[in-house]
Order: structure tokens, then C-alpha cells, then sequence
């Protein structure tokens, strides 16, 4: 099932946050984390997160489902 919505990563650490939107969340969830782990996440700054604390220290949630 595809979810369209507005989305936030967090780094729980230093509370830096991304926020974009996607017609299919779970897609685009994986996508993010496998770009981190790749090392070529379009966002330099959370790509330095990435690399310094880990995927552990991130969080995705949906802030609002679109119809």
C-alpha cells in the first residue's frame, strides 16, 4: 500500500531534522537509508550524521497523510 505524505528524519542526537514528502512512504523511507548507507544521501548534513552516529540515531515519522 502506498502512503502519500509529508515526512520528518530526525537525528535524535543533535535534533537536526529533514522533512520532505513522497507518494509511497515506505519506498522512500528505505531509499533514504540506503543512500546513508551508501555514503550519497542528497542532504550533506544528514549524510555527516549518518557517518558520525549511526542509523540508530535517527527516527522517521509522518507528520500528514495527503489524499
Amino acid at each position: 500500500m502506498k502512503i502519500r505524505c509529508v515526512y520528518k528524519i530526525e537525528n535524535k542526537l543533535n535534533g537536526r531534522c529533514y522533512v520532505g514528502s513522497t507518494v509511497n512512504f515506505t519506498q522512500r523511507k528505505w531509499r533514504h537509508f540506503y543512500d546513508m548507507k551508501k555514503g550519497r544521501h542528497i542532504s550533506r548534513f544528514m549524510q555527516r550524521d549518518f557517518n558520525k552516529c549511526g542509523a540508530g540515531a535517527f527516527t522517521i515519522e509522518i507528520i500528514e497523510c495527503v489524499a
